[in-house]
């Protein structure tokens, strides 16, 4: 037992000394340079606890360290966490489900569906009046909440600029939409209600222009209950959680007892956000598909494992492999305010291909859910969990498989990519590496 609520692996498939067996893909020394990293992060200063999983093939370890609260019961391996923007690869993933399924075209206006967003407006200064806008140069389509194109979403100078923004002030304190902001379950209506005070204020670009974090993926919640006639919840049950067997995943939990308590950091220490008898203990009015969701170490790790096989059932191989392709043209990116980095992140990787946006820098087979950069002022802060996917050096005189290739499912089990699950804070979490 490495630790608390550890996963005892063989100990004839743990090399000593930090060497591989034949038959293990894990070191025991690997194994304690992780438990050594997951612990500088955890303290009551810092968050209280962590979870955190590593595996390769049928090969998991995991890790459960501190606690569910400041001075709680212990983290396990089976706590449940708000996952926040871990929502939004499940998000897509359902969303592409539901373009298999041709209940959601891809490059078609989403205004059949959406009404609310049929004629935007747009403002001509993102900080301008929000009487000061322009038409819209086109209709919103699903490829544009994909990759967060549509026109509206958090720009990180709307929390540098010295006067608040009008559409911030509208959107976040009049319109109670949280979707520039932490997100907030307690102060967002329901669907329909929500979807329409979000067509009330114009966008912030026009269609297609400029990558904006966040709301495209609120949206799609909306666009897939409408598109399967049912709620968003029942969606994600259907075509991903269930087929895959994430029981403790969804919008909240019964379980109270294993869910973490959120925080706020303060200059005086950690304050309680939400407890775990708080705003995830009784099903919300919103279905947030941008960050709405709790879930499991486990969990993630099923989700990833879909990924890296292939689909698994849920997806086509080839949506899979577009999941890690980079989906933004240059010019989005130049008009970004704070550019996603420009490898190894699933914020661009949520559309299957088609015909354009292809990138010789990402490989299929390689995704990373990875945290924004710190706005000013302070965030919640609770015992997490994220997931990515890490490969293994490769051996000499091997190549990297090619960017349009797709990943196939008799190949996956076989391949080197191996799954890393970690439970670090937002703003210290590593990026993965080769």
């Amino acid at each position: 037992m490495i630790g608390g609520g550890a996963l005892r692996l063989p100990d004839s498939d743990i090399a000593p000394r930090g060497e591989r067996t034949m038959t293990s893909h894990l070191s025991r020394r690997g194994l304690e340079q992780l438990r050594r990293a997951a612990e500088r992060h955890a303290g009551d200063t810092r968050v209280p606890g962590l979870v955190a999983l590593v595996g390769h093939g049928d090969e998991v370890h995991v890790e459960a360290l501190g606690s569910l609260s400041v001075g709680g019961p212990p983290a396990a391996r089976d706590s449940i966490f708000r996952i926040a923007s871990t929502t939004k690869p499940l998000t897509g993933a359902a969303t592409l489900a539901l373009v298999e399924e041709g209940l959601v075209p891809l490059d078609e206006p989403v205004g059949d569906l959406l009404p609310e967003l049929a004629e935007p407006r747009v403002l001509r200064r993102p900080d301008g009046p929000l009487d000061d806008t322009v038409p819209a140069g086109r209709p919103v389509t699903t490829r544009d909440l994909l990759t967060f194109t549509f026109g509206f979403g958090l720009d990180m100078k709307m929390y540098m600029s010295p006067e608040p923004w009008p559409v911030f002030v509208a959107a976040e304190q009049e319109l109670s939409l949280a979707t520039l902001g932490p997100p907030d379950p307690t102060v967002q209506p329901g669907p329909d209600t929500w979807i329409a005070r979000l067509g009330s204020p114009p966008l912030i670009a026009q269609p297609g222009q400029r990558w904006l974090y966040n709301t495209g993926a609120a949206v799609l919640g909306v666009l897939a209950a409408r598109a399967a006639g049912t709620s968003f919840a029942e969606v994600l049950r259907t075509r991903l959680l269930g087929p895959l067997g994430m029981t403790d995943t969804g919008f909240w939990t019964a379980d109270t007892a294993r869910l973490a308590t959120a925080y706020q950091p303060t200059p005086d220490g950690l304050a309680v956000r939400d407890e775990p008898g708080g705003a995830y203990s009784t099903p919300p009015a919103f279905e947030d598909g941008a960050a709405g969701l709790v879930s499991t170490v486990d969990d993630l790790h099923r989700f990833a494992r879909m990924l890296l096989d292939g689909g698994a059932g849920v997806l086509s191989a080839e949506h899979v492999g577009a999941l890690a392709r980079d989906q933004l043209l240059p010019e989005q990116k130049a008009t970004t305010s704070r550019r996603p980095p420009t490898r190894r992140s699933s914020r661009r990787a949520l559309v299957p291909p088609g015909g354009r946006r292809p990138s010789p820098s990402a490989a299929v087979g390689r995704a990373q859910w990875g945290p924004l950069p710190r706005p000013r002022g302070p965030l919640p802060l609770q015992p997490r969990i994220g997931a990515g996917l890490r490969r293994p050096p490769r051996a000499p005189g091997t190549r990297g498989r090619s960017l349009e290739e797709p990943v196939r499912t008799d190949r996956a089990r076989s391949s080197p990519w191996e799954l890393a699950a970690v439970a670090l804070p937002c703003s210290t979490r590593p990026r993965c590496r080769r």
